[in-house]
């Protein structure tokens, strides 16, 4: 295992020669590297806000193992170099007639990896092994009498359509393009459910270059598998295991800063963007950055890691971020060594709305940013043209009934009441003009909108969706009332 402390030295020099080009009012904290652990699943009555870090977006690559030609596959990065672009030199066997072959973007550079099923010897002394214990446990004439019964019997064969699970993998950790010299890493847990496999891989260490610099990662790797005699297919998902943590000084107080590799790529830096090309219906989807967490709190009654408007204390990495009635300029080294904000000179006005106490996500000539309406619906933004994009309105909470039986921390609970909707493509944009109020219509009333397929089906039979909709056309994507989904 590496030692993270070899990294923290290399920090202090970054540090170092950032600060003379950072502008003059800006904060700078130096962020030290930590490693999470998977397998740790703490009970949600006891959730550490650590917690949050580990809940990352993957990196995935897909692969058919087989069936029919024509089956229609998941396009991947065109910008992703070919695994033979990559790797020059594999194990001179498998035991798979099918391994699984993938590259990864880790930093500034592609790395490619193998999985493979685990030798069918191995698999039979396990086995064996498992069984010698159970019949150790019996012991004296339950053995004996076990043993007599069961000697006869043919080994159970493997159900019809049942693949072995991946539990061995090649990593080009060194990027030297040799896959025979950086040793096999063991599953931790491989498992087979009929005709689907899943297995999951330890935590990885290892050394990326970053724009140029060494720094320390991390990454848990699992994967999944589907066997049917149409098409059979395998996903390799890669997820970050390690985040970055400091301080940094903000209205005269330390405030505790971490930083996330959301995009699970080997870099911090990653802001969120708008997909140009919208969806089907003008759904718009942003492009996955990493995420920011100031003085991070533990999970709330209702908050998703995947989503920051519905929390206060999470941001998502972009040119600007909204923090204590002020906007500031962030600049992440691609590394997360370190990170500065910067009061923003932009002029600001106000964008309002009927609903006080929601956190939205609007896009514009200054990136993506989360903006915040106070109590009587007024939310800062800087002068420019924006576009929502999504939002989540908390109302009061309800207080708990009161229950002489039941646990304490349920009784504790309110009971929120939350909507979160998504805006398309056709919502209208708006300007804030420095100084002065914008009105912007969304959220409630909700109505509901009923919508048919462009075609019917061979029977004759039209598939029709029903959604609800807001004041701006937005569409709403969860609402939970008075602590329950209606």
């Amino acid at each position: 295992m590496r030692r993270w402390s070899r990294c923290l030295g290399g920090v202090v020099v970054v540090a170092g020669l950032l600060l003379p080009a950072v502008r003059a009012g800006a904060e700078t904290a130096t962020l030290e590297l930590k490693r999470v652990d998977p397998s740790v699943r703490p009970r949600a009555e006891e959730m550490p806000v650590e917690h949050l870090f580990r809940m990352t977006r993957p990196q995935t690559v897909f692969q058919q193992l087989g069936g029919r030609e024509g089956v229609v596959m998941r396009p991947d990065d065109p910008e992703k170099p070919d695994f033979a672009d990559v790797i020059r030199k594999e194990p001179a066997e498998y035991a798979s007639e099918t391994p699984f072959r993938g590259v990864v973007q880790l930093g500034s550079h592609h790395y490619g990896f193998v999985l493979d099923i685990a030798a069918p010897e191995e698999e039979e002394a396990e086995e064996e092994q498992e069984a010698e214990e159970k019949e150790g446990e019996r012991g004296g004439l339950f053995s004996a009498l076990g043993r007599a019964l069961t000697a006869p019997l043919a080994r159970k064969p493997q159900p019809e359509g049942q693949g072995a699970p991946f539990a061995r993998l090649y990593f080009d950790l060194n990027r030297n393009g040799d896959l025979t010299d950086d040793g096999v890493i063991e599953a931790e847990s491989a498992q087979a459910f009929g005709s689907a496999t899943r297995s999951t891989f330890p935590v990885v260490e290892l050394t990326l270059e970053v724009d140029g610099k060494e720094v320390d990662y991390a990454f848990v790797l699992s994967t999944h598998t589907s066997v049917s005699e149409n098409f059979s297919y395998a996903q390799a998902s890669l997820n970050a295991a390690a985040y970055r943590e400091g301080e940094i000084l903000l209205d005269g107080e330390k405030r505790r800063v971490v930083l996330v590799d959301f995009n699970s790529n080997g870099r911090f830096d990653d802001v969120f963007r708008v997909e140009e090309h919208p969806g089907r219906g003008g759904a718009l989807y942003p492009v996955v950055g990493d995420m920011l967490y100031i003085d991070p709190q533990p999970a709330a009654r209702y908050r998703s890691p995947f989503d920051p408007t519905t929390s206060p204390d999470q941001y998502q990495v972009g040119k600007l971020i909204a923090y204590g009635g002020r906007f500031f300029d962030l600049e992440i080294a691609g590394g997360g060594e370190t990170l500065s904000l910067t009061p923003s000179p932009l002029p600001t006005g106000y964008a309002a709305n009927p609903n006080g106490g929601t956190r939205a996500i609007v896009y514009g000539e200054h990136g993506m940013l989360e903006i915040a309406y106070d109590d009587e619906g007024k939310a800062m933004l800087p002068e420019g043209t924006w576009q929502l994009l999504s939002y989540t309105l908390l109302h009061a909470e309800a207080a708990a009934p009161e229950a002489e039986d039941g646990p304490a921390d349920q009784l504790a609970m309110g009971r929120p009441t939350v909507a979160s909707a998504r805006a398309g493509a056709d919502f209208r944009p708006f300007r804030v003009a420095g100084g002065k109020t914008t009105n912007v219509a969304f959220g409630p009333p909700f109505t509901p909108q009923v919508t048919a397929s462009a075609s019917r089906r061979a029977d004759g039979t039209l598939s029709l969706q029903m959604s609800l909709v807001g004041a701006g056309g937005e569409v709403c994507t969860s609402m939970i009332i008075d602590g329950r989904r209606p």
